[in-house]
């Protein structure tokens, strides 16, 4: 299958290859994770984990995220961090070779949080702020103007600590700002199933289910974006056989 044509267009050292692999190696009775195993030790990989890595409520831990590697003599450590990404837990290894240097990625700063509830507040605090102006006749000029919608936004949005955060229009072209503040929705909803988890809560699934739900929407989301900015750069680019290379690449 097309696993097998990956693993013998690989080099034949220093290979890695992480992820969900979607076979739990502890059902040993599994059929199909019988011939995933034969797939991966034919080709001289082997999995680098062997604890669980996933858990759902309900549901049996499984091993289905891993690491397989044809160079297990350079590898000094292997294993799972103790926190949780969406169920899975992040898997790791550490190799006793120099990795590549790594560009770093640009980052940005954020100055204003334009959630829903803030632009709320802005809307009540810019009627009041245009209604007091106007009442004692101090709105002259578009330059006064200004300077009170420009107080009303800093009232209401300015954020007291600037955030600093990788997701840009550089790295990542489609993610804005709406998307952005769905993300830290998402991150918010995830503490709150932690929170619950932890203490046992007798509603843990619904909020399991809350959160899970608005995952799957954001990534049909995020998805839907970047498809929809890359149809637009072919378009915008294809007289242009340079350009559009690079999109492909």
């Amino acid at each position: 299958g097309y696993f097998s044509k990956i693993l013998e267009y690989l080099p034949q050292q220093n290979s890695f290859i992480l992820g969900d692999f979607n076979h739990d190696l502890h059902n040993l009775k599994s059929v199909d994770t019988q011939k995933y195993e034969e797939t991966v030790l034919s080709y001289n990989y082997c999995p680098l984990i062997s604890v669980s890595t996933h858990c759902r409520p309900n549901c049996c831990e499984t091993c289905i995220d891993n690491i397989l590697t044809n160079s297990s003599e350079n590898v000094v450590i292997s294993g799972t961090l103790e926190f949780e990404i969406n169920n899975h837990s992040p898997v790791f290894q550490i190799s006793n070779y120099p990795s590549p240097p790594q560009k770093l990625e640009e980052k940005i700063t954020i100055h204003y949080d334009y959630s829903n509830n803030n632009l709320d507040r802005y809307k009540s605090d810019i009627e009041v702020s245009l209604a007091r102006a106007s009442m004692d006749e101090s709105l002259t000029s578009i330059g006064d103007f200004m300077a009170i919608l420009q107080a009303s936004v800093d009232r209401t949005c300015k954020l007291a600590t600037p955030k600093t955060t990788k997701r840009n229009t550089i790295n990542n072209p489609w993610i804005t700002h709406g998307i952005i503040i769905s993300i830290n929705k998402k991150d918010q909803l995830y503490s709150e199933y932690r929170k619950a988890k932890k203490k046992n809560a007798s509603n843990i699934s619904e909020i399991y289910e809350t959160y899970n739900c608005y995952l799957k929407n954001l990534r049909k989301t995020i998805d839907l974006a970047k498809k929809s900015h890359i149809k637009n750069l072919f378009c915008q680019y294809q007289n242009d056989s340079k350009k559009t290379w690079q999109v492909i690449n």
